[in-house]
């Protein structure tokens, strides 16, 4: 089956997030990129919802 190919916009609504958060993960290596000639980064579907599953299990915070 081949993977869909989602923009950071979809990304964050899929995980709750605003689209900075997106570009944040994927710099710092915890969500794959694909990067274009342009610079544009396209994220897989599949790596997205892993990550979301990832967060889901994640206690949450405890505020102070």
């Amino acid at each position: 089956m081949k993977d869909v190919i989602i923009t950071p916009s979809v990304v964050a609504r899929l995980l709750g997030m605003s689209e900075g958060w997106v570009r944040y993960v994927a710099l710092s290596g915890k969500l794959p990129c694909i990067t274009t000639t342009t610079g544009r980064r396209l994220f897989r579907e599949s790596d997205v919802l892993a990550l979301k599953e990832k967060l889901e299990k994640q206690p949450a915070p405890e505020l102070a």
